[in-house]
């Protein structure tokens, strides 16, 4: 008994590629044998750096960053592909460092959730975390209805992300939070989103086509329809996300 860890290829028809086959040899044993040969393609991939917190027995690894005394995290060297360090937030959060990018990892697997800083826009920079909560909320005001009104929000440690130039130009850029809390920027859709907007575009194509031909004297014209797409925030189909700077602002 057991079970099989596949990679299901989207590109090649579905093929599956069994990685690995865990067979169970007991109650509390298992047996893990990892089939997947390394091929031509897999030097244009990369393997994810998975933090490891240690336990009661084992130190976290060495990419674990942990707070001064002074309360602050700074990351003492520049951000380059070969940086490997991981911290945790105040509020639960876990951020690291992988191939030049900063990315944010789950905070009970460590498995990564997403980027946060593209390496366009951290490369040779210094990453620290520091306090920016107020230490006394005070709020004086005679406006009406203001009476008896507190902070409000989280009563947490506050923090900031930064990251600065170490040549000491003075720029500094604050990596502010999702509305949520998290950190991972959400620039691209779920799969299944973008795979409905690809047939959308696709039967638009065709829509298109029929109405092309019908106006074609021989009901069968050359011209290629023009089919764009208008939604959201969003400018793109694509599922790649690499880069986050702006270009002349925090990013060359």
């Amino acid at each position: 008994d057991g079970f099989e860890i596949c990679t299901v290829d989207h590109q090649k028809e579905g093929a599956i590629r069994v990685d690995a086959t865990i067979t169970y040899s007991g109650c509390n044993n298992e047996v893990a044998v990892y089939n997947h040969k390394e091929t031509d393609e897999d030097s244009k991939l990369f393997k994810v750096y998975e933090p490891s917190r240690g336990d009661a027995l084992h130190e976290p690894d060495p990419g674990y960053i942990p707070y001064k005394e002074d309360g602050r995290l700074v990351v003492d060297e520049l951000c380059t592909k070969e940086t490997r360090v991981w911290w945790n937030m105040a509020c639960g959060r876990v951020l690291g460092m992988l191939n030049g990018m900063l990315i944010e990892y789950d905070p009970s697997t460590l498995a990564p959730l997403g980027l946060v800083v593209g390496a366009d826009e951290l490369g040779g920079k210094r990453v620290a975390v520091i306090d920016s909560g107020l230490e006394e909320c005070v709020i004086t005001s005679d406006e009406n209805g203001m009476e008896g009104a507190d902070c409000g929000g989280d009563v947490g440690r506050e923090q900031a992300v930064i990251v600065y130039n170490d040549d000491h130009e003075g720029q500094v850029i604050v990596v502010q939070p999702n509305e949520d809390g998290s950190y991972w920027r959400k620039i691209v859709r779920n799969k299944m989103v973008r795979m409905k907007e690809s047939r959308r575009i696709k039967a638009a194509k065709l829509f298109a086509k029929e109405l092309l031909d019908e106006k074609d004297e021989d009901g069968e014209s050359d011209a290629e329809p023009q089919v764009v797409s208008t939604w959201g925030p969003y400018t793109s189909v694509s599922g790649t996300a690499k880069k986050t700077g702006v270009a002349g602002l925090t990013a060359p």
